[in-house]
């Protein structure tokens, strides 16, 4: 061999050896990229699968296997007539139909979910994404390829959110509330079915409009001004707030509304304010029923604390002259008894030639006298002393605990003294007087007691020639003494 062939020789072998290497480091890489897409894929819970149509060769990796609890020595049958029994029956129609449409070549790509059967027995849902890679001259899939992943806790999830969806639903349905989302940068609002609803708004009136004027459109007038202070003021402190206002529907209807709202911001900055309204007619028509219905009991209480004290006081007044009648006295005597308080003395006074002017003139003249007698024996009483009419002429006065036995007589002459003038009857004048008998209260003397003595003392006045004052046996004796 030449030197030159034996050069040619050494570099094709070198020329070879570089390319092995090449080749090597080529399936090191594929081998670290597959790694790399295999572990991606166990990470994200996400498995690889690839269909060749024409020969339903299936081919997939370890966690399509793992996801569904199937072991990686099982042989599987991935025939369609055998797999779409581990399918949900619910759902075996729209797979069946999804996997038509790709393999027919109607789509290209594709996406479904469906209810597979885990070899522990459970449903566990998947998320199916298919990709024809390779065509068939007629059009339809040659191969597909794609990814599994287990959705079942997403669903899970979904399902929870639905179903609390549904349930805040229902309870906002029963408790006639309408919700609202207003963008306080563009003003845009928009409000539910049953907000409108309650608002009486026309069915052509938007779910959405700016700047409130659906509120400001319905708000009434006399609400206007306060409600929509409340909401700036409520936007303005970034705390929830409540509010009350009434609303005037389509057709004239007043409603009242209370809400509560709460401004807050979006994952995208914007500022919003969320809020529920309810309607609360019912509750102020009701609470406005009861007020009128206290006020009115209130008033019959007052009407009939009124008529009670206007019937106590026909039974414990004189008619004719407005005094305290008999029954009046005893009661201002037990009030006293109840109170320990002891009056100083009792005056019996009775009327002089009353008689005579009744026979003379009439009952009515004698009215009009016994009227005039009482206003002059008013004259010569206290506040604190008690006068009563003890019935026909006769009439009582208890002075006040405390008078002294001079200020008591001097009450008594007083008394003879204001009938010195005479009365006038029609036309004429006729002169009367007034006899007096006193007794003074002594400790353990019972009113009884005292009204008898006055009226002894009286009968000694009017049997002394009348017009004057008399003192009770006890004390005249004491005088004599």
């Amino acid at each position: 061999m030449s030197d030159s062939a034996a050069i040619s020789d050494n570099d094709q072998g070198k020329g070879a050896a570089t390319e092995l290497e090449r080749l090597r480091d080529e399936v090191a890489r594929l081998q670290r990229l597959e790694e790399g897409w295999r572990r991606a894929l166990d990470g994200s819970n996400q498995a690889a699968w690839s269909f060749d149509v024409v020969s339903e060769e299936f081919l997939c990796c370890s966690n399509w296997r793992r996801i569904r609890g199937i072991p990686d020595s099982e042989v599987l049958q991935m025939e369609t007539i055998h797999w779409i029994e581990t399918v949900h029956p619910e759902d075996r129609r729209h797979v069946l139909q999804a996997l038509d449409d790709q393999n027919s070549g109607r789509k290209a790509f594709s996406v479904f979910q469906y209810r597979e059967m885990h070899r522990s027995g459970r449903w566990i849902w998947i998320e199916s994404r298919g990709s024809i890679m390779e065509w068939q001259p007629d059009g339809k899939a040659a191969r597909v390829v794609g990814t599994d992943a287990d959705i079942t806790d997403r669903k899970h999830s979904e399902q929870k959110l639905e179903d609390l969806s549904r349930k805040l639903n229902l309870a906002m349905e029963v408790a006639e509330i309408g919700l609202f989302e207003a963008d306080l940068i563009n003003g845009h609002v928009v409000r539910d079915r049953r907000l409108l609803e309650m608002y009486g708004a026309s069915e052509n009136e938007p779910l959405l409009d700016a700047d409130g004027t659906l509120q400001r459109r319905h708000l009434h007038l006399d609400d206007r001004d306060n409600c929509m202070a409340r909401i700036a003021d409520g936007i303005a402190s970034g705390m929830p707030f409540g509010n009350q206002f009434r609303v005037v529907t389509t057709g004239g209807e007043i409603r009242h509304i209370r809400s509560r709202s709460v401004a807050f911001k979006d994952q995208d900055g914007r500022q919003k304010l969320l809020g529920v309204n309810w309607n609360v007619t019912g509750d102020v028509k009701a609470q406005e029923e009861l007020q009128r219905a206290v006020a009115e009991a209130e008033a019959r209480a007052i009407a009939l604390g009124q008529a009670r004290e206007t019937i106590r006081q026909i039974a414990v007044r004189d008619e004719l002259t407005g005094l305290l009648n008999r029954r009046g006295l005893n009661d201002q005597l037990e009030a006293w008894d109840q109170r320990a308080v002891n009056f100083s003395a009792v005056l019996h006074l009775d009327l002089d030639y009353f008689k005579e002017i009744n026979d003379e003139f009439g009952h009515y003249a004698g009215d009009l006298v016994l009227q005039e007698a009482a206003r002059r024996l008013q004259s010569v009483t206290t506040e604190s002393d008690v006068l009563a009419r003890w019935g026909g002429d006769e009439f009582v006065i208890l002075t006040a605990p405390g008078a002294t036995r001079t200020a008591v007589m001097e009450m008594a002459q007083a008394a003879v003294s204001s009938f010195h003038e005479p009365v006038e009857i029609g036309e004429a004048k006729r002169m009367i007087g007034v006899s007096v008998g006193t007794a003074f209260a002594k400790i353990n003397d019972s009113p009884a007691q005292l009204l008898v003595e006055a009226d002894q003392a009286l009968y000694r006045a009017k049997a002394r020639g009348r017009g004057r004052a008399e003192i009770g046996k006890r004390m005249d004796a004491k005088a004599s003494g």
